[in-house]
């Protein structure tokens, strides 16, 4: 098994769950995690940082991986629903 599908493998099976004050970084953090596991591409990333950068939330680019919406973005929350 390559590494990069063992990491998938591995990545599938855990469940995260990140829970903290508003603005500790917790989206930050999971889509860093998304990225460095290769779940987001650099094209998509180098997106990420250029779209944040021109909101003036430079720093914010990690956290967009997870934000779907311009509302989420404006509002720094992600609304998520699991089923």
């Amino acid at each position: 098994m390559e590494v990069g599908t063992l990491t998938r493998t591995v990545s599938l099976i855990c469940v995260c769950t990140s829970l903290g004050h508003v603005d500790a970084g917790k989206s930050t953090l999971m889509g860093h995690l998304l990225y460095q596991l290769g779940f987001v591409g650099k094209k998509a990333m180098h997106k990420f940082e250029q779209d944040s950068r021109k909101a003036g939330k430079g720093s914010f680019a990690y956290a967009w991986v997870l934000d779907e919406t311009e509302e989420e973005r404006q509002e720094n929350c992600v609304y998520l629903c699991l089923y």
